[in-house]
């Protein structure tokens, strides 16, 4: 998006989509999980920076601004003057990554499919119809279950500086500062830094639960 604002993910709601099969031996329907999906949204906005690739440094004193707010991305030194929409993006990309890592544990975690296929119940009086959609509003509880789970999870995950998130961010950023290191080289600005960054630890993206504060 162009406009001026901080770039996010958001947690899209778990859905599970269940059927029944009917047991003739037992005269029950049994429930079967169909399908589950979750996951996230990433919205990256603008943002006021300046963009080194769409509109390079013209002077000496240009690119060093650049070099050394980029280089500052990591530990969050530097007010994002220079930055990328690409690292924007790393940064997110790694909170989603976060959120399908915790979906993936605490789908397991909870025994969310071994619940809800041990589920059963009496075919008499009960067509299939009735019975997908019973077992559907036993399921919406399985939804909320994991939603809420992995909603706490990852409020626990750091993103403060020189975590995970801004690691993968100042990775993505040390690309474009040494394009504009070495043209600065080309110009003959002797004064713009000509060292980057070197990214902390990124993978893996998700911290095994229980995680504590920070």
């Amino acid at each position: 998006m162009e406009t001026a604002d901080a770039c996010s993910t958001t947690k899209t709601r778990p859905k599970i989509c269940v059927t029944v099969c009917r047991d003739e031996v037992e005269d029950v329907w049994r429930c079967r999980v169909a399908s589950a999906s979750a996951g996230a949204k990433i919205t990256i906005h603008r943002d006021n920076f300046r963009a080194p690739l769409l509109h390079p440094s013209t002077t000496e004193e240009e690119a060093i601004d650049a070099v050394n707010a980029m280089n500052g991305y990591q530990a969050r030194e530097k007010v994002r003057t220079w930055h990328t929409p690409a690292a924007s993006l790393a940064h997110e990309e790694h909170h989603r990554r976060e959120f399908e890592e915790a979906f993936k544990f605490y789908w397991k975690e909870l025994n969310i499919q071994e619940e809800l296929e041990s589920k059963t119940i009496p075919c008499l009086g009960m067509n299939m119809d009735n019975a997908i959609h019973f077992m559907e509003q036993f399921a919406l509880g399985f939804e909320s279950d994991l939603s809420d789970q992995v909603e706490n999870c990852i409020k626990r995950f750091p993103d403060e500086a020189n975590t995970r998130p801004y690691c993968a961010g100042q990775k993505s950023l040390n690309e474009v500062t040494l394009q504009i290191i070495a043209q600065a080289k080309t110009n003959g600005w002797s004064r713009v830094p000509d060292q980057v960054t070197e990214p902390g630890a990124i993978e893996p993206p998700c911290f095994k639960p229980p995680v504590n504060e920070g």
